[in-house]
């Protein structure tokens, strides 16, 4: 198993369309890379990622979950 992560703070201070917009919001991302391998032949990676609420200019952009599969099967034992 694999795991990192990052925080991040974003802050914008810019006139956007006629408003002046003062956002500003911390955030992390945490990603875990789980591989299992039961044989010499077969082996299974499963990634999962969140990312927490972003701040982009005038919009927040909510929180994000995503896992994944990938199956590896070898024909020769190399």
């Amino acid at each position: 198993m694999t795991a990192n992560g990052d925080a991040t703070y974003d802050r914008y201070q810019t006139p956007y369309l006629g408003t002046f917009i003062d956002v500003q919001r911390a955030g992390y991302n945490f990603n875990i890379l789980n591989t299992f391998q039961p044989n010499s032949k077969l082996s299974l990676e499963i990634p999962n990622l969140y990312k927490s609420k972003r701040v982009v200019l005038a919009r927040t952009i909510n929180s994000k979950y995503h896992a994944d599969a990938a199956f590896k099967y070898s024909l020769w034992n190399n």
